[in-house]
């Protein structure tokens, strides 16, 4: 018996940008996608594989510092927010460096507690 799946049709949704927390954007405010989608659109697969535009390289999936902080300006988000999200983004990012860094040690820190442990067992010994 063999199995197969199919699929009809697909329900396409939007969702609005918000002010995000993502440490890896480079410049300026992060954005991301809010929960609540504000359209839905049903489509069949074979309508929706005719019609969409060719895959987008990722260059043209970056949207620019400058556009973001317009689209979250727009949205009513103050510039205080702005500045908030973007420190809290840089925050983000530098504890990321310092547990990376600090990991290339984690051995030497795994050695010492394993010296200090075969010390006091050897203490108890004598």
């Amino acid at each position: 018996m063999k199995k197969a799946v199919s699929f009809t049709n697909l329900e396409i949704r939007s969702y609005p940008y918000i002010l995000g927390d993502h440490p890896e954007c480079k410049f300026g405010a992060p954005v991301t996608l809010g929960w609540e989608h504000f359209h839905q659109n049903e489509t069949t697969i074979d309508l929706y594989e005719t019609t969409k535009g060719p895959k987008r390289a990722y260059c043209q999936l970056l949207i620019p510092a400058y556009d973001r902080r317009q689209m979250l300006l727009a949205k009513g988000i103050s510039r205080q927010d702005i500045r908030e999200a973007i420190v809290e983004s840089a925050k983000i990012k530098h504890q990321r460096k310092l547990t990376i860094f600090l990991l290339e040690y984690q051995f030497l820190d795994n050695l010492i507690d394993n010296i200090n442990r075969l010390k006091r067992k050897l203490k108890r010994k004598h």
